[in-house]
């Protein structure tokens, strides 16, 4: 597709290597062991080669690779204009093409084209001595399956591209129907000059009628702008009283505080609503976070057996062309239809009561399938679906997939006897401690509905040993509870085997010569593995080309079951179901507790280009954990675990909004009002759900300036941006934050927030009590120091106002106090924006190259409140108390 697109620029038509095989990029070698079928590519070459490695640019990658390249850069194509799938069942298709003929010559040819019952693939099978067919003949799918077929003859001079409409009448299909579309180019001989598959997801037009009538709440939002709305609704500012009207929240609008604790209170009563804003959301809705991330262009079905999205190709799912409005094209310099399918994607939660029912991949530094554009939360008694998808504006342009998912989601709503899921109870834990995972627990096991055994700690062992208060377990399960048995060792699996009727298999988990295991592949499907996908259970994290970075053990004994009924989840084997009367008893292997011993390799810093990468002894490297993100998706793994076996999360209560305190809008790139009171995290009201974590510290509150406020001492370190290098990457950006400096002697420069790239900006209170700001740009930097001290004891609102890229004016940086305005520059300095963002002194990225911060500088003393980013500048009248 990639290369494809590039040819239809002019600006390529000449240094495109047509036919170019060994063009193709080549993977480093060790990114094989992160990717099974790569390994087994690898392999293959080392035979063909004994004695010999692949070194960077030596090619060994599979086949198809190389195949598929070669065919995207031949001199004969046909390419659609849009790569969209979605086309509605029962009408007229019509698809605006491109037949590009690159060579020297004129072509008369003969497009043919056919639409086939059976799902698009992007490979068929591998032939011994022959490679890989990269598509099925048609005597492979079977002749009968041809839905509708049609050809069309074109004269096309040389070294030209021919657009044309390609139209058929698509037959009308009962429900969605996964489809492909075939187009073959042929000469005047009959020879194939290019052949190609399409998705092709034939949707029918929905029921409107069978639905009832649904509220749109507070106001139209993103529907203002579709001409019809085909689902009976009225628009109303005011909650229905009915519990059994379905609401709906579009996007396009800012809903207040105090309107998502309306709504919270709606669902907590039994109400059903479908979330569409994914911009003013609230951090927590029920138990589940909810935040926006990136956007996405393609999503996939991550829940298959769930009513609103089962069955729903994939080709519907990707590139829905103009529902994101117009882009500028950097070649064309006209306007283009935007393709995106969601404009902010929520991110994937990693905990609460919620199943992803769709999910999305993210490339770049924070990488993976971390996005979840379509959730399903159960909050109080009722159910909330949120969708980041634009449902909406995909019914103004016509979109067949967003009209899909708009009906399935209503009519899922309000037919509440297909509302997935058990009643949610508490959980009973023996044996483990779960400070980062919030369910609500229980010491009475007749209250639970899961029985959760720790079987390496003290208290899990003894229990194991007891037979009869194994036996009394057993009964639990045999009336419908869930017994999950984790990290058990060799000897207790082989007592187990009795009690159980199973033969359990264990056996040290190895991978590809690692010194540990860090990946699991999911073999089978299962009610309890829904909404968790292979990433969930790929405890690694790569760089640029695919370079390791760090990884962490996610096994060390594997244990197989063998009996009736009995299902092994992965491969190794690290999670097993065994039925049991009504119930059943899980055992789960995964080390997301991270106990002591569990392998981690990486580097040592998150410089690392300044250390070296090696596997980390008991003591050394971070630890438990090697990286946040590895821990948060072990998070996730065990929390969506949970949550699938009904377990209830902990509610957060809804946050009371105080007077005169920042609104986020638009602008907000972070804000955090300190007034959550919750001791492992503080919440970001922004858009984009930066929330602070506590780590080992606990945080601690005292009176604010508006509510409460976040106490700060000398070694206090707060990750404001999370993995987010460029939150401050804006030519205008403003930093705001009230603070109270502690009455005491400054014996060290107190760092109130700081950036940790080289480091880019740091606003420090100094020995003098003035505050400096400074910012290091290329080779240099600048600063600007306060006019006046800053009061101890006293609230200040400290801000900084960068103020960049206006034609024909100097960049300025200003620093105000309340307002006022204590210190300004201007200059021509370059923008720098890379680096995160820290409260107090920085602890990650380049500290061994500026030690002196650690040294010489404590981190701000006293108390912060109502910190707030925006990606705009701000006026003295806009802060002016």
């Amino acid at each position: 597709m990639e290369l494809l697109e590039l040819r239809r620029q002019p600006i390529f038509a000449g240094v495109l290597p047509f036919g170019d095989r060994w063009g193709t990029h080549a993977p480093m070698p060790e990114v094989a062991t992160i990717y099974p079928i790569l390994q087994t590519m690898l392999d293959v070459w080392r035979q063909q080669n004994p004695g010999k490695e692949p070194g960077v640019y030596t090619f060994w990658g599979p086949p198809w690779v190389i195949e598929m390249d070669s065919k995207a850069l031949g001199p004969t194509a046909v390419a659609p204009k849009e790569w969209n799938g979605g086309a509605w069942a029962g009408r007229k298709y019509a698809r605006e093409m491109i037949l590009m003929n690159d060579n020297f010559f004129d072509l008369d040819c003969r497009l043919e084209w056919s639409v086939l019952d059976a799902p698009w693939t992007i490979v068929g099978p591998q032939i011994p001595g022959k490679g890989i067919t990269m598509l099925k003949t048609l005597d492979e799918i079977g002749r009968d399956r041809v839905v509708v077929r049609g050809s069309r003859s074109f004269s096309v001079p040389a070294a030209t591209h021919r657009d044309f409409t390609l139209t058929f009448d698509l037959p009308r299909v009962a429900a969605p129907a996964d489809w492909t579309l075939r187009l073959e180019v042929k000469d005047k001989a009959g020879k194939v000059l290019w052949k190609d598959d399409l998705p092709l997801a034939a949707i029918p037009t929905p029921s409107w009628s069978a639905l009832k009538e649904v509220v749109i709440w507070p106001e139209a939002g993103s529907f203002a702008k579709t001409n019809n709305i085909p689902l009976p609704h009225r628009i109303s500012a005011e909650l229905p009283s009915d519990l059994e009207t379905v609401v709906i929240v579009p996007r396009g609008i800012w809903l207040s505080d105090a309107q998502w604790g309306a709504l919270r209170a709606f669902l907590d009563q039994g109400g059903a609503a479908l979330i569409l804003a994914d911009r003013s959301l609230p951090p927590v809705l029920g138990s589940t976070p909810l935040r926006a991330g990136k956007p996405s262009v393609i999503v996939h079905v991550r829940a298959t057996d769930h009513p609103v999205v089962c069955g729903i190709p994939q080709g519907a799912l990707r590139y829905w062309v103009g529902a994101a409005g117009e882009f500028t094209h950097a070649f064309t310099r006209q306007p283009t239809p935007a393709f995106y399918v969601a404009e902010a994607a929520y991110k994937k939660p990693a905990t609460g009561n919620r199943l992803p029912l769709l999910d999305a991949g993210v490339s770049g530094e924070d990488k993976g399938l971390i996005l979840a554009p379509m959730v399903e939360i159960r909050c109080g008694q009722g159910r909330a679906l949120a969708c980041s998808l634009l449902l909406a504006e995909g019914l103004g342009t016509d979109e067949p997939g967003a009209a899909w998912l708009l009906a399935q989601s209503v009519s899922y709503l309000q037919n509440r006897a297909r509302w997935q899921g058990g009643p949610l109870k508490p959980v009973h834990v023996i044996g483990l401690e779960l400070p980062a995972i919030p369910v609500e627990t229980t010491e009475n096991p007749a209250e639970a509905g899961t029985v959760l055994v720790g079987a390496a700690s003290e208290a899990g062992r003894a229990l194991l040993e007891d037979h009869e208060r194994l036996r009394t377990l057993l009964a639990f399960v045999e009336e419908g509870g869930t017994l999950l048995l984790h990290n058990l060792s060799a000897e207790q699996a082989a007592a187990l085997e009795g009690p159980l009727g199973v033969t359990l298999e264990t056996a040290p988990a190895v991978q590809n010569g690692q010194p540990f295991r860090w990946r699991l592949d999911w073999v089978s499907d299962h009610p309890l593995r829904r909404g968790l996908s292979l990433f969930d259970v790929n405890w690694t994290l790569v760089g640029a080309r695919e370079t390791r970075n760090s990884e962490q053990q996610i096994v060390a004994l594997t244990v197989k079951g063998d009996g009736p009924g009995v299902v092994n989840l992965t491969q190794p084997s690290a999670l097993v179901v065994i039925p049991r009367g009504k119930g059943r008893v899980v055992i789960d292997q995964v080390l997301w507790d991270a106990p002591p011993g569990a392998g981690r390799a990486g580097f040592e810093t998150d410089a690392w280009w300044a250390s070296p990468y090696k596997v980390f002894g008991p003591d050394e490297g971070p630890r438990p954990w090697v990286r946040p993100s590895i821990q948060q998706r072990a998070m996730g793994y065990i929390s969506q675990l949970l949550a699938n076996m009904d377990v209830r999360f902990k509610p957060v209560p809804a946050r009371q909004p105080v007077p005169g305190e920042s609104q986020a809008g638009d602008d907000t790139l972070g804000l955090w009002h300190f007034d959550d009171l919750e001791s492992s995290v503080v919440r970001d009201y922004g858009p984009a759900g930066h929330d602070l974590a506590a780590g080992d510290r606990p945080f601690r509150y005292g009176p604010g300036k508006f509510g409460t406020a976040l106490e700060m001492d000398a070694k206090r370190r707060i990750l404001l941006s999370g993995d987010n290098h460029r939150l401050l990457d804006h030519l205008q950006h403003t930093v705001s934050l009230w603070v109270k400096p502690a009455a005491m002697e400054l014996i060290k420069p107190q760092v109130i927030w700081m950036g940790d790239n080289r480091p880019s900006w740091v606003l420090a209170l100094q020995t003098n009590r003035t505050v400096t700001f400074h910012w290091v740009v290329g080779g240099g930097g600048d600063g600007l120091v306060s006019s006046k001290p800053l009061p101890a004891e006293e609230w200040t609102r400290i801000t900084v106002v960068r103020n960049f890229g206006h034609e024909g004016e100097a960049n300025s940086m200003t620093l105000y106090f309340n307002g006022e305005v204590v210190a300004r520059r201007e200059g021509n300095w370059a923008h720098e924006g890379r680096g995160r963002l820290w409260l107090g002194v920085a602890d990650g990225i380049r500290q061994t190259e500026w030690r002196y911060f650690n040294e010489g500088f404590d981190s701000f003393v006293g108390a912060v409140d109502e910190m707030e980013v925006l990606k705009r500048t701000v006026s003295a009248a806009e802060l002016a108390p």
